[in-house]
């Protein structure tokens, strides 16, 4: 497979952009694999391959880091392992996220920032590739226009998730002129830059018709309006998630978040596992009962005993789990709280240790993808769903004061998951907008449970929900400020919902 032979030679064709965003340090290193690197730069197989492989490496986010962590402080999985600096974000009270370059979890902001400068390394060399002419062939060039697309698009993709997860980080693209050096942009810019390449992206499908083999995005086969499609789903995203407080989540385009849902997705788009490189956490170590429960941060609101409001209205140190009593048919099943639902289960007490804190224990499981574990990680792995999307645009209908037919539209769009999967009483025109937007929220997060790393932090952190103290995006990766001979800073701790800045030698 291309994909399997392109990510062996990663580090062969990255070494030198590594070097560049160093900073103006002398590391002068010879590449003894340079000869390979030219090779697979001046073959049209080699070019086409670093698209190929580009997708793989932006979906290691969607493995152990930065999942895992970002599940737990988004309130949607609940654990106290220390792996993947899940405890060390999830403990209350909240405190500043350890930016040390020997921190033994560093891969929650490293591996993000590593893997999608893979990616965009990799579009950069192959679109240069591409405008030298190494890829045309005069009987055909669809591979060109193909590659030209799918390059733009992984481009937004990666710019995009930069923006979602830090402060702010560099803009990489085929007209970065490396030599004049790289600076760091606000997450705004990067989301401009992320939204920017993705409509380029739909432009070419527009232009040009393809398809992309399913080794590529392992197990789908793309044509260009699925691509053009994928694309308008993720800007609807990424426009959306990138905001970092109530505020910025009302001064989002909502009209145009609205244009994009409206062209986006018709079906789920979930890569297939292989067993090997393509596999997700969610699925994996999400649904694990001895590892990770789902949170009652996410669940509670579903109970009708009050047990929740009890539960919230107790100090955090001091809560236990309790039974939830719900009509939501996805959570319990009809004989009481300890019979399970279509997507979660009673699993007894959490076997987390006490001394870490009883607010982190929950009774109950994610089980809707359990066929990823059973399986041995194979079947498909859900990133971008079409449940998303429908509320997604509920919510920019609700953000845009939906009357008359728009309403009918946003209750009709809650209840395709609401009713149509589970019979809960419908939403209603008649509701006022308050009961309506808490709807809108409640379906998002238990029908994305589990899917896109971070979803339900980069939502919450917009809809004002996170715990107090919780940062509000992850700094600049310590080595990488070292590199550069920058002050290390984080952000997090007990200022508040505000991310909180600190430089290394204030924090515990």
């Amino acid at each position: 497979m291309i994909t399997k032979i392109m990510f062996q030679r990663l580090p062969i064709l990255i070494l030198p952009l590594i070097v560049l965003i160093g900073g103006c340090v002398d590391l002068s290193v010879e590449n003894l694999n340079e000869p390979d690197s030219d090779r697979a730069l001046a073959e049209a197989e080699g070019v086409e391959a670093m698209f190929a492989g580009s997708f793989i490496e932006y979906w290691w986010t969607q493995k152990n880091y930065p999942f895992m962590a970002l599940s737990v402080v988004g309130g949607e999985l609940t654990s106290t392992f220390a792996d993947f600096g899940i405890y060390d974000l999830g403990r209350i009270p909240r405190e500043p996220y350890n930016n040390s370059p020997t921190y033994e979890f560093r891969g929650v902001n490293w591996w993000p920032w590593s893997d999608n400068y893979t990616v965009l390394s990799l579009i950069r060399d192959g679109l240069q590739s591409i405008e030298l002419g190494v890829m045309d062939d005069p009987d055909d060039m669809t591979p060109v226009y193909r590659a030209q697309a799918f390059g733009k698009f992984m481009q937004g993709v990666a710019h995009g998730y930069l923006g979602l997860f830090f402060d702010k980080a560099y803009v990489l693209t085929e007209d970065t002129d490396l030599e004049v050096g790289l600076k760091f942009e606000p997450y705004s810019e990067l989301q401009r830059i992320a939204v920017e390449k993705l409509e380029e992206a739909i432009e070419l499908c527009n232009q040009y018709t393809f398809t992309i083999s399913d080794n590529w995005i392992y197990g789908l086969t793309l044509t260009n309006n699925d691509l053009k499609r994928l694309a308008h789903s993720f800007i609807a995203r990424y426009l959306a998630s990138t905001a970092r407080t109530p505020e910025e989540r009302v001064a989002v385009p909502w009209d145009r978040v609205l244009y994009h849902t409206e062209r986006g997705i018709e079906e789920d788009f979930a890569p297939e596992g292989d067993g090997g490189d393509w596999w997700w956490t969610g699925g994996w170590r999400g649904q694990r009962p001895t590892f990770a429960r789902a949170s009652y941060f996410t669940l509670g609101p579903a109970d009708t005993s009050g047990d929740y409001e009890e539960w919230s209205n107790t100090p955090y140190q001091d809560r236990t789990p309790f039974l939830i009593h719900t009509a939501d048919r996805r959570i319990t099943g009809e004989d009481g709280p300890e019979s399970p639902g279509i997507d979660f289960a009673y699993s007894g007490p959490a076997p987390f240790p006490p001394e870490r804190g009883t607010y982190f224990f929950s009774h109950y499981v994610h089980t809707r993808y359990r066929y990823h574990i059973d399986s041995g990680a194979y079947g498909a792995m859900p990133h971008l769903t079409l449940a998303e999307l429908n509320l997604l645009e509920a919510e920019a209908l609700y953000r845009l004061g939906a009357t008359g037919v728009n309403r009918e539209r946003m209750v009709h769009l809650i209840n395709s998951t609401r009713v149509e999967r589970v019979q809960l009483p419908p939403a209603t025109v008649d509701q006022s907008d308050e009961e309506l937007f808490e709807m809108i929220k409640y379906e998002k997060k238990i029908e994305t449970f589990n899917t896109f790393s971070g979803l339900q932090y980069f939502d919450r952190r917009g809809w004002g929900e996170l715990v107090s103290g919780t940062l509000l995006h992850l700094p600049v990766p310590g080595q990488e400020l070292e590199m550069l001979l920058q002050p290390i800073y984080t952000h997090g701790g007990d200022e508040g919902d505000t991310a909180a800045k600190r430089f290394f030698r204030n924090m515990r």
